[in-house]
């Protein structure tokens, strides 16, 4: 058997970074309080995902059974639940978006203000390789970083949610029967 040998070096350095917005800041509780509504949010879609199947099957069902009223009352609780996982997805994205666009704002200004202190920026001058436009550089820099933590951190906690929600409703379902 293979040992697997893990390196949290990775994550020490990006720990490094993000630290600063999500511990030290003075946004950190606004951030903090919008990343928990996020969370929470990819808890209802993933229930609303598990509404969506289970109404999906109640519709299919219905029609087997050539059953109307059934077949009727499971599309409409199917819209119904489309309705609202639209809104969830859509407004998700937006929150998702608007925090990646404060921690990037706030990690910019952060680092910018570090770059410019005591004249820093002379110091990269003195390099042998010439470096163009740092401040710039710096910017994409942490635009890239925010929107990969944040595309990852979503990945995984709606994978995990989605993942959650499932066993849930299996045990629902024993229950019922």
């Amino acid at each position: 058997m293979k040992k697997i040998n893990l390196k949290f070096s990775s994550f020490k350095s990006f720990w490094v970074v993000a630290k600063s917005y999500w511990w030290e800041s003075e946004e950190k509780w606004k951030a903090i309080g919008l990343l928990l509504f996020l969370i929470f949010l990819l808890i209802f879609h993933a229930q609303m995902n598990v509404l969506q199947n289970s109404q999906r099957g109640e519709f299919i069902s219905a029609l087997a059974t050539q059953d109307a009223e059934r077949f009727w009352r499971a599309v409409l609780m199917y819209l119904g639940a489309v309705v609202i996982y639209m809104l969830i997805l859509a407004y998700s994205h937006y929150l998702e978006d608007k925090v990646r666009w404060f921690w990037r704002g706030w990690l910019t200004n952060y680092y910018l203000q570090k770059y410019m202190k005591n004249q820093k920026f002379y110091d990269l001058g003195s390099w042998t390789g010439k470096i163009d436009n740092p401040d710039q550089r710096i910017s994409e820099d942490i635009e890239n970083f925010c929107h990969m933590a944040l595309v990852l951190f979503m990945h995984f906690t709606r994978a995990f949610f989605n993942i959650f929600a499932l066993d849930i409703s299996k045990i629902e379902n024993k229950i019922r029967l």
